[in-house]
């Protein structure tokens, strides 16, 4: 039987590396899944989100806007409903957007899948800073002029840009703003 102190050093990583994914246990990661298929679900979303809220962990609450960034940066449409979501969990979300939006501009190697994750991230900050209930303007345009230069491509400067600009005058809420 392992040890509680052994135990202790693997989840604060005094042990042996392991990945993110290895330090979630089976049962979380089951949940998580179970509660992204609702939280990405259009009948279901709402209520997914208040489960979430009001009856899970933070750090089970953290993972699931984690994942619920994931959605957001595959190809294809943004998903609606995963935004949505996000927008929902608010402050928490904010941040994990806004940070998986610096990785994409650090990260800038693939720069066709690049550029396309970070105009998705860039439409669900635009629709979170759109939303009635937003009040973190100055915190997320603070962000988007500390990523603006380090953006690659010009493209996606100029939409850092016009996000930025929306962001200052209230105005996120027109669609297709962003691109």
């Amino acid at each position: 039987m392992e040890s509680w102190g052994t135990k202790l050093k693997n989840v604060t990583g005094e042990g042996p590396a392991r990945s993110r994914d290895q330090m979630v246990l089976p049962e979380v990661k089951q949940l998580v899944d179970s509660l992204l298929a609702s939280l990405t679900d259009p009948m279901q979303r709402q209520a997914a989100v208040q489960v979430v809220q009001q009856q899970c962990l933070p750090v089970v609450q953290s993972r699931v806007i984690d994942e619920l960034v994931e959605v957001v940066k595959r190809e294809g449409a943004v998903n609606s409903d995963a935004v949505a979501s996000l927008v929902d969990f608010g402050p928490p979300a904010l941040k994990a957007l806004t940070r998986a939006l610096e990785r994409a501009l650090i990260q800038d190697l693939d720069h066709s899948r690049s550029t396309a994750v970070q105009l998705h991230l860039m439409e669900a900050l635009r629709v979170f800073a759109g939303h009635p209930s937003f009040t973190g303007h100055a915190g997320l345009a603070i962000a988007l002029e500390y990523m603006w230069p380090r953006a690659a491509n010009p493209d996606i400067r100029g939409a850092i840009g016009r996000l930025l600009a929306a962001v200052r005058t209230g105005a996120g809420t027109q669609p297709g703003s962003v691109r």
